[in-house]
């Protein structure tokens, strides 16, 4: 929903002019935002702050209430930071082709909202199993593997929010194509590239 460029505090000042039920509905609506402007051609979306502040979630279902009133229903609000929130983070992050695409663009609204303490609404299909949920492993935010997952996120355009202390909660403590492992593949394979291996 929003771009590289856009800013925080807009997006802070749109949402603080929003009521506590043009929030819910705001929040209700991004997905089916997103799918009618893919739906329609749209190559760029709105910035996030523009979406609040023109209450672009209003212009959807106006043929027909089908689609942004069944997607409301099926809405859950995960609290920011919390396991529930980074498995989602991730999940997005992993589908994101580039740091355009809407997946990058919907991570990145998440993320802005997060930073100013509010409840992200996602549909019932993205909450993680509780089984899921269980597996989650919980990794300081001042250490290597954090910065590991940083570099990771930030590949689909996204800084994550950095704390002075806390825990993030992931699906591994290496993103894909980290750690220990991924080094001692790399040393291995350059070993065979360069006839040491």
């Amino acid at each position: 929903m929003t771009s590289a460029q856009d800013d925080s505090e807009r997006v802070d000042e749109a949402w603080g002019a929003l009521s506590g039920d043009e929030r819910k509905a705001a929040l209700d609506h991004v997905s089916a935002f997103l799918e009618d402007a893919r739906q329609n051609g749209r190559g760029r979306i709105c910035a996030g702050a523009t979406y609040l502040r023109q209450k672009r979630w209003r212009r959807l279902g106006r043929a027909g209430a089908s689609g942004p009133a069944k997607a409301a229903g099926e809405r859950r609000g995960l609290t920011p930071f919390s396991r529930e929130w980074w498995l989602v983070a991730v999940r997005r992050a992993g589908a994101a082709r580039s740091p355009s695409d809407a997946e990058a663009r919907r991570l990145r609204l998440m993320v802005q909202l997060a930073r100013g303490g509010t409840v992200v609404g996602v549909g019932a299909g993205e909450v993680p199993s509780a089984e899921e949920v269980a597996a989650a492993v919980q990794i300081p935010w001042d250490g290597e593997a954090f910065e590991a997952w940083a570099h990771w996120f930030g590949a689909c355009g996204v800084e994550v929010p950095r704390r002075d202390s806390g825990w993030v909660w992931v699906p591994s403590r290496w993103p894909p194509g980290y750690g220990p492992e991924a080094s001692a593949a790399s040393e291995w394979q350059d070993g065979l590239a360069n006839g040491t291996g």
